[in-house]
């Protein structure tokens, strides 16, 4: 225990009780047998020499006290500062002892800290793991829907490209069909023109025919008298004669009226030529 400082400590003011205590505690420790006799121990001495507190900080009634129970005793004040140095020697002694019971006590609560600290600490770097992990896993999930729609427009484009190749070939296709035309068309026209005029001189031979016909019937029609005779021929080539005169002109006026519907007939087509 650290010695009392004669500047600065102040020597404590002791009951009678506790000046009582200290007397018995002296006797026992330096063997005083009689309230006249003092041992003048060097192991007491020695420590009493470099704690007697300064006079002007001790209360006069207290000094007074102190004084006049440990003379009425048989002690001097030498035997007093001794025992009051073996009193603090003891109590420091106690609280060092009591500090070395603590210590295990405050290393385990450090112990128990610092595991704390270390469990918190990992606990941190856990969830700080877990938020990067939660961020890298969103990062990918963006990724992987970045590159479906990446892909997507990729094929969209490649669709379109193709789609722009089919409409290019197909206008390309139908130039070349227009052009066709151009070229066509004309003779189409030509040869369509030349097939009508064909058939329109087709038509006008036949109603000459017809005219003609008609023609020979009227004139037969006028000048037929009693001695007409027809003789037709039938479809299997058998003849047929007529020497009756009614009849004959019945059959004449019959065939007669059959050229005018051929003839009317073959009109209107010829008409309806565009040429």
């Amino acid at each position: 225990m650290a010695k009392k400082n004669n500047h600065t400590a102040e020597k404590p003011q002791r009951t009678p009780e506790e000046i009582a205590a200290l007397r018995e505690e002296a006797k026992a420790k330096f063997n005083v047998s009689t309230g006249s006799e003092v041992q003048p121990l060097a192991e007491a001495t020695q420590g009493a020499e470099a704690i007697q507190a300064a006079p002007e900080q001790v209360e006069p009634q207290a000094i007074a006290q102190e004084q006049e129970a440990t003379q009425g005793a048989g002690f001097s004040e030498e035997l007093v500062q001794a025992a009051e140095a073996e009193a603090d020697r003891i109590a420091a002694e106690e609280a060092a002892q009591a500090a070395a019971q603590t210590l295990p006590q405050i290393m385990v609560q450090i112990a128990e800290q610092v595991q704390d600290l270390a469990t918190n600490q990992m606990i941190e770097s856990l969830q700080k793991s877990e938020e990067a992990n939660q961020i890298a896993e969103q990062a990918r999930a963006e990724a992987r829907i970045n590159a479906e729609a990446l892909r997507i427009a990729q094929e969209e484009l490649k669709q379109a490209k193709a789609e722009a190749e089919a409409a290019k070939e197909a206008a390309r296709i139908a130039e070349e069909q227009a052009e066709l035309n151009r070229r066509l068309i004309p003779k189409i026209l030509a040869a369509e023109r030349a097939e009508r005029i064909e058939q329109a001189q087709h038509l006008s031979t036949v109603l000459n025919n017809l005219e003609s016909r008609k023609m020979v019937l009227e004139s037969i029609l006028r000048t037929a008298d009693d001695s007409i005779n027809l003789k037709i021929t039938g479809t299997f080539g058998q003849n047929v004669d007529f020497s009756n005169k009614n009849l004959c002109k019945e059959i004449l006026t019959i065939l007669r009226e059959k050229v005018e519907e051929a003839i009317n007939q073959k009109q209107t087509e010829l008409n309806c030529f565009t040429l």
